[in-house]
């Protein structure tokens, strides 16, 4: 547009010469021709200003459906027009846009759907302290349900040891993991608790507390535990049978009577110790079909 002012204006300077030259005017009649100049230059400037403007409110538009509104029409100026490389730039913006933007979508309902039907609690904490994600086995664990919009984490987490972890993680950049009882009104569980500590970028990080249900394996492991000391005693005693009555057949000579009673003795200690074994087998093999053994 600069270009087509100037080279109106030159032309027009060029022919008013030229009539002046060829043609002497009176001064009044030369300053008149010079005005009528003047007033056309004004008006076509004015023209290309108001094409110009309006051309400029379009595009204006089109950045503001862009930035609040779902509108997939592009912007179309012929080829030869000052702003076509202007809206070229802007409609393929506007499709970058649209595609992250559906990308962003498509990957935030996969995350929501994962974290939903996860079996432990997911609880993300952002920088400022808000609450932003928790399925619902951590409510469940909470006994109580969340606030679905952002709130500060102190209104659900009220276990002490829980809480200082997450202050923690939260003041000091610090993840760790502990195992804490939570009591509830039916009973009283054994929750494996990760508080992990992750940088997105500089300046701006994310907490995200894990809690997994490991009351069943406590309850197994306290099972296991005195199932060994129980055993213990109980494998000393038929063992202690079975190589005293042995010893004594082999080296005292004994009647017939006293060396089947011996025998019957060795042979009840025996199936005791057999029955033993059976049981420490099959709590082994329980043991390994735990998962995440």
């Amino acid at each position: 547009m600069k270009k087509q002012i100037f080279l109106f204006f030159l032309i027009n300077l060029i022919i008013l010469e030229l009539v002046g030259f060829f043609l002497p005017l009176s001064a009044g009649l030369h300053l008149g021709l010079m005005l009528a100049v003047a007033v056309c230059a004004t008006l076509i400037f004015t023209f290309f200003v108001w094409r110009f403007s309006k051309k400029l409110a379009l595009i204006q538009k089109k950045v503001h459906q862009i930035n609040v509104a779902n509108d997939d029409t592009h912007l179309i100026l012929p080829n030869d027009d000052p702003l076509h490389g202007l809206t070229h730039e802007l409609n393929q913006l506007q499709s970058h846009i649209k595609h992250q933007s559906h990308r962003t979508l498509r990957q935030e309902n996969d995350l929501e759907t994962l974290v939903k039907h996860l079996p432990i609690g997911v609880m993300v904490i952002d920088r400022y302290g808000q609450v932003q994600v928790a399925n619902d086995v951590i409510q469940e664990l909470f006994q109580h349900e969340f606030d679905p919009i952002p709130h500060a984490y102190q209104q659900d987490i009220v276990q002490p040891e829980l809480l200082t972890m997450v202050n923690a993680a939260m003041q000091r950049q610090k993840s760790g993991q502990r195992l804490i009882t939570f009591d509830t009104p039916q009973n009283r569980k054994n929750i494996r608790v990760q508080v992990l500590y992750s940088e997105i970028r500089p300046k701006h990080f994310q907490v995200t507390v894990l809690l997994t249900d490991v009351s069943d394996l406590v309850a197994m492991s306290k099972m296991q535990s005195d199932f060994v000391a129980n055993a213990s005693h109980e494998l000393k005693t038929p063992i202690t049978a079975i190589s005293g009555f042995s010893e004594t057949l082999l080296e005292q000579p004994t009647d017939e009577k006293t060396r089947e009673k011996f025998l019957t003795i060795i042979k009840q200690e025996s199936d005791k110790l057999v029955k033993l074994i059976d049981d420490i087998l099959s709590l082994s093999r329980l043991r390994d079909d735990q998962p995440g053994d």
